[in-house]
Parts: C-alpha cells; structure tokens; sequence
C-alpha cells in the first residue's frame, strides 16, 4: 500500500492511496469534494511505473474508490485529517474519529515530532 497527501488548489490537502494487493486507487478528501484528475494522474504514474520496471499496468483490473470519511467542519483542519487518514489506512484500522478529535491531534502530532516516535491507535493509547 502507498499512501501520500494531496494538495488540491492552492490551500487544501486529501489523501491518496494506491492498494496493490485490492488493485484499487482510493481518495480521501475531508470536505467531500471530487477527485478531479486523481485518477487518471494516479493511472498514468502506475502505467509509467510497470514500463519502467519491465512490467505491465493492466487498467481495467484496478479500481477507482471514494470511500465514505470523517468530515471536517471548518477549512484549517484538512492536513490533520489527511494524516490521521493516512495512519488509520495504514494500521489498517477503521476511521473513528471526527472534527471534536482534531485539536486532540494537532497536539499529538507536535508530541510525536518531539519524541521521534509514533505512538499508539487512537483509542488505545496506554
């Protein structure tokens, strides 16, 4: 799984996420806009990417995803919910939070950069 922030217009960020093992291409965008070019950019890169490597980008085998996602209620929290967007898919975790958890994890980010560590599921943190 790859997974990378967005930046969308001048001001705004949602996450990407190419699944290589489901052969999906899934976007998250806080604010519920639309995808725009992202996935034909994201098909072009992994065609780009199996010629370069000697291999074969077969489109018709992916699939293109908006899945449902917590929403933001202002228009400051869109990295923080991009990153938390990204540690749940990366834990492989469902997304339980919501806008009443940002300033929750505007905070621990700021520790995690402190500490040099990642630390637990939100949630689950000792």
């Amino acid at each position: 799984m790859m997974l990378f922030p967005v930046h969308v217009g001048q001001s705004h960020w949602c996450c990407g996420c190419i699944d290589f093992k489901a052969k999906s291409l899934r976007y998250f965008d806080s604010l519920g806009g639309g995808p725009g070019q992202f996935f034909n950019v994201m098909r072009d890169y992994l065609a780009r990417e199996a010629k370069d490597k000697g291999g074969e980008f077969v489109p018709d085998e992916w699939t293109d995803d908006m899945p449902d996602c917590p929403q933001q209620a202002n228009t400051c929290d869109c990295g923080v919910f991009t990153s938390m967007f990204a540690e749940a898919l990366s834990r492989r975790t469902k997304f339980n939070f919501s806008q009443k958890d940002m300033p929750y994890f505007r905070k621990r980010i700021v520790v995690e950069i402190m500490i040099k560590q990642i630390m637990g599921n939100y949630g689950q943190e000792a």
